[in-house]
C-alpha cells in the first residue's frame, strides 16, 4: 500500500517527470510481483487486477488535472515492464 499512496502523491504534487512516477510504478511492479511469487495463481489474478487499476488510476488522475499536456502518459504505461 506505500508504493500505491507514494504513486498517489506524486500525482497530487503534479509531478509529471517520467523517471519518478516511473520509479514508483516499478515500486508497485515489485510489490505485485512478491504478491505472485508468495501467492501461486491467486496472485496472478490480484496482480493483473492490481496492474490494470494503477494504469487506470494513472491515465484518469492526469486526465482529470489536465496534466497531460506535456507528459505522454500513454507511452509511459506502455513502456513500463508491467
Amino acid at each position: 500500500m506505500g508504493a500505491l499512496q507514494a504513486l498517489k502523491r506524486k500525482l497530487q504534487d503534479g509531478e509529471r517527470d517520467s523517471e519518478k512516477l516511473g520509479e514508483a510504478c516499478d515500486r508497485i511492479v515489485a510489490a505485485t510481483q512478491k504478491v505472485i511469487s508468495e501467492s501461486g495463481e491467486e496472485g496472478e489474478a490480484i496482480a493483473e487486477l492490481l496492474r490494470d487499476s494503477v494504469s487506470d488510476t494513472v491515465y484518469f488522475f492526469l486526465e482529470e488535472h489536465n496534466l497531460d499536456d506535456d507528459f505522454d502518459i500513454r507511452a509511459f504505461v506502455t513502456a513500463r515492464n508491467w
